[in-house]
């Protein structure tokens, strides 16, 4: 930290000044005294001054009050216009010697305030005391832009690894429902495509792209005699399996992950219904969190047109024509809208990411 931290006297010798005088004899005595600083920018007009500062960088300004057309204390207003990233500091040289003028001025940005006549050498170690700060700042400015910038990579870098987990999670349970190793892939992206019609804000999207592949994660505590039976379930097949909701939600619950936050959610409520007749909770209407009444409509729609070990699969129009069907009933029918808005785009999507085997 100190070495990032180290000032160069060189730079500060070399920092751009802005003097602001309309006394050209003040100009004159304020150059001498600061000759060893090659930058320095003197005007006596305060309209230039400010055309200056907005368009240059500056490391100090020096800056006289009483001046025809624009005060000192108007600059000081022009200055914060400008909203600089760092201002530079403002040192005021003035003959005014009242106290609440000096305050206002304090008030108003200025850094220090000299009163004329001043003392050259006073001058001088006013100016270097506040080039240093002002370099100090800069570098504290570049130093905490470079740990930013650090932070950032390695938070990428930890959301990046975490995608990588989810989807081999996503793909663990995939193989374990070996009748459509692609389904939550699809459903996914039908989610996403019905999210962005339903004007859905990009950032949530993103997450949602992810979350939505592990929808179905609690079906890997479901056993093989229930997930994998062939023929229609009884009653009791049907509790066992419905469990894959809480299962799920509690594989992938976190406070501290948003992404794990919504794709607990999503594990739990995908098989909620907009009547109220579904599960696990038999929530109803806008009580079902939104992102889950999109998916819910993704999962049925994908779910018919593959094979089940109870059933074969149907085609995409039959399937279509069930999702407009149950609008109101089991589906939000802003959702179902959605769905019919974009019907093309959902069904390239079933094609393009069409199973190997069992897809019609």
């Amino acid at each position: 930290m100190s070495q990032e931290m180290h000032i160069n006297v060189d730079d500060i010798n070399a920092s751009p000044i802005l003097i602001i005088d309309d006394e050209p004899i003040n100009l004159a005595i304020l150059q001498e005294i600061l000759k060893q600083y090659p930058n320095l920018y003197c005007t006596e007009n305060p309209e230039e001054a400010v055309a200056l500062y907005r368009n240059q960088p500056f490391d100090l300004v020096l800056l006289d009050l009483m001046m025809p057309k624009m005060s000192g204390q108007e600059v000081l207003q022009q200055f914060a216009l400008c909203q600089k990233k760092l201002p530079p500091p403002v040192l005021v040289l003035t003959a005014i010697t009242d106290t609440q003028t000096h305050t206002e001025v304090l008030s108003q940005g200025a850094s220090d305030l000299l009163t004329k006549p001043f003392n050259s050498n006073e001058v001088r170690c006013r100016i270097r005391n506040l080039l240093e700060m002002y370099h100090a700042r800069v570098r504290l400015d570049d130093y905490y832009q470079q740990v930013e910038a650090a932070v950032t990579a390695r938070v990428r870098q930890l959301h990046q690894n975490q995608r990588e987990a989810l989807k081999h999670l996503s793909h663990i349970a995939e193989y374990r429902d070996m009748n459509s190793p692609k389904h939550m892939q699809r459903v996914a992206l039908i989610t996403c495509a019905l999210a962005r019609q339903l004007a859905v804000d990009k950032q949530t999207i993103e997450l949602l792209s992810d979350a939505a592949t592990l929808y179905d994660i609690g079906k890997i505590g479901i056993p093989d005699y229930v997930l994998l039976k062939s023929g229609r379930y009884n009653q009791d097949d049907y509790f066992i399996k419905q469990t894959h909701c809480e299962i799920g939600s509690h594989l992938l619950e976190s406070e501290e992950s948003e992404l794990m936050h919504l794709a607990a959610l999503l594990a739990l409520n995908h098989h909620e219904r907009w009547d109220g007749s579904g599960y696990p909770e038999g929530l109803a209407g806008e009580a079902i969190p939104f992102l889950a009444r999109i998916l819910a409509v993704a999962d049925v729609f994908d779910a018919i047109t593959v094979n089940r070990s109870y059933r074969q699969a149907q085609s995409t129009t039959i399937a279509t024509a069930h999702i407009k069907a149950e609008s109101g009933r089991l589906f939000d029918p802003k959702v179902v809208a959605a769905f019919a808005a974009i019907e093309r785009e959902i069904l390239d999507i079933r094609q393009q990411f069409s199973d190997d085997f069992g897809d019609l």
